[in-house]
């Protein structure tokens, strides 16, 4: 009986310390066994299909827990919602489902490209960086008279030093004939000219201030030739512009700058500006174009498509001033342009919570200039990109990139935004991150606008494209490169829409605030006029596939509406070379 008990204690101590053994190398509940450290016999691991892998936690046997994989970016290629290559129209390439993005091209007044008249709301399709890109310009008007500018009259230009003026109908630049200009080599400062009566002043929606005036003509030929503007009664020159001749027809340009004191006078004062000038003041001069050798050497050279324009005051020693605009007949006016791409339905409800905007750009301004360029806006008044005081801002983001020698250079601009509100601007690969305290959501994001009322992009604008994801670093800097999505057939993209509506209004076009441009740290900024944006429209055509209006982030953040950069102030000419600021036939064969 003892031997009995025995038995069963020592049984029992044997049991006891086998469990512990157990206890001790099994894994604790809900952590799976390490990998490589095999279970104890009879004793199955915990089940490890709803473990997370964690840094925090230490694996049994001293063996450390796998890192967490990071999590790849996603593909741009299956998440580009729109590509706008422009080689067809302004509509872009067709979307995954067919669904029609609303697109519109705006300009009241007709447009002039290779000679031909366009009309309004046409859009000017021109040579870009890959095949064909969209030209979107500021208004303006040529204040010379169509003859002048078409070259048509030579008794209207002046011999100088003995040249001899014709007009030659072979080949001209625009329309009928260019006008020749043969040189004797007698002496320097041989060529022709042109003069025209103008205003010294105008009036920019708060002061009176001195006219600047931009001169462009196209030249070929042969000959080292100098251009340059000049008040003929005051015998004040603007800076003289030197160029070198060729077979080819090219543009040249030169600035002015009226010699007249500013004046502050307020606003709505456009129709009585003059009468609130002193007693006296006299606003007129003889501003007159030159071209001229600048050596003592015979030569023929050739001049068309003439231009006389006039700009605000440029900002104090900013560089040479305003390119000019693209050409249009004599006396005609030129309308403000603006695309608008409507973002209002289902299909961009990712794209406004994380996004990107990546597009190409050829400005027709010097970077050093005093233009003021709106670029782009997200309206509802949401965010900018700009081109003010030398530099380029995302406003109110707060980036900011000063360039160089942009004028007439392809640059490629992203910019990038996520959920949070935090964007990044990038120019040509590299990266101008926002303030971080300046976060701005875009989730009532109703378009994308480029330009506005006022002002436009001044450039040319090709391959924009839409991506429904914020692009990583070296996704961006694949696209300056082109190693990604070169130009093609736009891929289907993988799009995420919001439940559908079962009753879903028809969209109804939204008048947008006009966002501010924001002014650099500087004291030269002009005065602004209060401007009215352009008004959402609808489609196009009719929609295929029309997807449900969105019923989430209907409201911006309210914010005051704020006064656009002033549209420029055109003085008319006061000659009878000059005609009032109309429309003028065309001069084009």
């Amino acid at each position: 009986m003892k031997k009995i008990i025995a038995l069963g204690m020592f049984a029992s101590l044997l049991s006891a310390g086998l469990l512990n053994a157990q206890e001790a190398s099994a894994p604790a509940a809900g952590i799976p066994a390490a990998a490589g450290v095999p279970a104890v016999a009879g004793v199955p691991a915990a089940a490890d299909t709803n473990a997370v892998a964690s840094t925090n936690v230490v694996a049994a046997a001293g063996v450390p827990a796998a890192a967490a994989e990071p999590k790849p970016p996603e593909d741009p290629v299956k998440n580009m919602i729109a590509r706008f290559s422009f080689d067809a129209g302004i509509m872009p390439e067709p979307t995954a489902g067919g669904v029609d993005i609303p697109v519109v091209f705006q300009r009241e007044s007709p447009a002039f490209l290779n000679g031909q008249e366009l009309g309004a709301n046409m859009p000017r399709l021109v040579a870009g960086k890959f095949g064909k890109g969209l030209l979107v310009e500021s208004a303006h008007v040529n204040l010379y008279s169509p003859s002048q500018a078409g070259t048509e009259e030579v008794s209207m230009f002046q011999a100088l030093n003995g040249s001899a003026l014709a007009g030659m109908a072979e080949k001209p630049w625009e329309g009928r004939q260019a006008l020749a200009v043969t040189t004797k080599g007698e002496a320097g400062d041989e060529g022709v000219a042109l003069e025209l009566k103008v205003e010294k002043a105008l009036y920019n929606g708060a002061s009176i201030v001195p006219a600047y005036y931009v001169a462009s003509v196209y030249l070929k030929g042969q000959g080292n030739m100098k251009l340059s503007l000049k008040d003929m009664d005051s015998d004040k020159a603007g800076e003289a512009v030197y160029v070198d001749l060729g077979n080819e027809w090219k543009r040249f340009f030169c600035t002015f700058s009226a010699p007249f004191p500013a004046m502050s006078i307020g606003a709505k004062h456009e129709a009585d500006w003059k009468k609130l000038l002193p007693p006296g003041t006299n606003i007129e001069e003889r501003l007159q174009l030159a071209i001229v050798t600048t050596d003592s050497s015979k030569t023929t050279f050739y001049a068309d498509g003439l231009q006389l324009e006039t700009r605000n005051m440029p900002y104090a020693g900013t560089g040479a001033g305003p390119a000019p605009q693209a050409w249009v007949p004599g006396g005609m006016v030129l309308s403000n342009e603006t695309l608008t791409i409507s973002t209002t339905n289902n299909y961009f409800s990712r794209w406004r919570k994380s996004g990107t905007i990546s597009f190409w750009f050829l400005p027709n301004w010097d970077a050093r200039d005093g233009t003021q360029d709106i670029i782009f806006q997200v309206m509802k008044n949401l965010m900018t990109l700009q081109h003010v005081n030398g530099k380029i801002h995302l406003a109110p983001a707060g980036a900011v990139f000063t360039p160089s020698d942009w004028q007439n250079t392809w640059h490629h601009i992203a910019i990038t935004w996520n959920e949070e509100g935090q964007w990044m601007m990038y120019v040509d690969g590299l990266d101008y991150p926002s303030d971080e305290t300046l976060k701005r959501p875009i989730n009532a994001a109703i378009a994308l606008v480029f330009g506005n009322a006022a002002t436009a992009p001044n450039g040319m604008i090709d391959d924009l494209m839409l991506f429904q994801i914020t692009l990583a670093p070296e996704q961006v800097k694949a696209l300056f490169a082109g190693d990604l999505l070169k130009p093609s057939a736009m891929p289907a993209p993988a799009v995420t829409t919001a439940p559908a509506v079962t009753t879903a209004p028809a969209a109804t076009p939204v008048a947008a605030a006009t966002p501010t441009p924001v002014a650099a740290s500087t004291t030269d900024a002009p005065a602004a006029a209060t401007a009215s944006a352009p008004t959402i429209p609808s489609a196009t055509k009719p929609q295929t596939a029309k997807p449900t209006e969105s019923t989430e982030d209907t409201e911006s953040e309210s914010e005051p509406d704020t006064p656009a950069p002033a549209p420029v102030a055109v003085p008319a000419a006061t000659t009878s070379n000059a005609p009032a600021l109309a429309p003028a036939p065309n001069t084009a064969p």
